[in-house]
């Protein structure tokens, strides 16, 4: 399997377009919370904590849930053409398990969409030290990278679900569109989960992406919300709901080990599915 995972690997990094646009994407999201999102946190925090620091921090957050689910697909055209060349047949008549292809294919996608969202995450901090003159502390930045591992995984493992159900290149770049754009919304970064209608914030709390999230942005926005102490508890906590860093389950709030639970839990049910679904296939051959 380790020698499938590295195969896959140096196959996406051989193609310099798609490592470059892999990176670009998360430097344009950046360029446009400047442009159209800075300033835009209630004045109502400003006598507390810098609104726009504390706004970057989970823009931030919002793009590694986002990259934990496009890179990983992105990762997965390997397997695309592999179909198509039909060498993924050559993998099944030797003695590895279904298993260990999957593994193949999804410690491939993990490990390249953890390098790239640790970019992202190096590039973020990175402004926010010259802009901000703050700078992540390395207990916090243990944290987000446990998460971002966690985050990766769970979607590694759904995007290859995905991914055995199409049959061509054409319908690959219809899914890989169509995953884009959708993942901007359900990591709540093109509009925040809390203004979202009632109805559509209740349906995205079931997607782990929207969870693995708000664990993201709890971590890298702890400190701030830490300096909103002497603020009422009732602004804090609208700050909070809006900004989808909590999430309200009938008269209380989903805790970090419930969101956390789920989203583990959701990368092993993708996982087997996976393996299902490819002894499936085998069977009807």
């Amino acid at each position: 399997m380790l020698a499938l995972i590295q195969r896959n690997i140096k196959l996406f990094f051989r193609d310099k377009m798609t490592v470059f646009f892999s990176l670009l994407s998360s430097l344009i999201l950046i360029g446009l919370y400047f442009v159209f999102l800075e300033g835009t946190l209630s004045v109502e925090v400003a006598d507390y904590i810098d609104p726009d620091l504390i706004m970057f921090n989970w823009l931030i957050a919002g793009i590694l849930a986002i990259n934990s689910i496009s890179t990983t697909l992105t990762a997965f055209g390997t397997k695309v053409k592999d179909d198509e060349k039909a060498i993924s047949k050559d993998f099944h008549s030797t003695p590895i398990s279904k298993a260990q292809v999957a593994g193949g294919y999804i410690g491939a996608a993990f490990a390249i969409s953890l390098l790239v969202s640790i970019f992202t995450l190096f590039i973020g901090e990175l402004i926010i030290y010259f802009q901000y003159g703050s700078i992540i502390d390395f207990v916090t930045f243990l944290k987000v990278l446990a998460l971002t591992l966690v985050t990766v995984f769970s979607n590694s493992a759904l995007m290859y679900l995905v991914i055995l159900f199409v049959d061509s290149s054409g319908a690959y770049s219809v899914i890989s569109s169509v995953v884009g754009s959708l993942s901007g919304f359900i990591a709540g970064v093109y509009i925040p989960v809390g203004v979202l209608p009632d109805w559509v914030a209740s349906i995205i709390k079931f997607v782990p992406s929207t969870q693995a999230a708000s664990l993201l942005r709890k971590a890298l926005m702890q400190n701030e919300f830490q300096k909103m102490s002497g603020a009422p508890n009732e602004l804090i906590l609208e700050v909070k709901e809006t900004l989808g860093v909590i999430f309200t389950w009938g008269d209380g709030y989903i805790t970090t080990t419930q969101s956390l639970i789920y989203v583990l839990l959701s990368g092993v049910i993708f996982y087997l599915l996976a393996v299902w679904k490819l002894s499936k296939e085998d069977s009807n051959n």
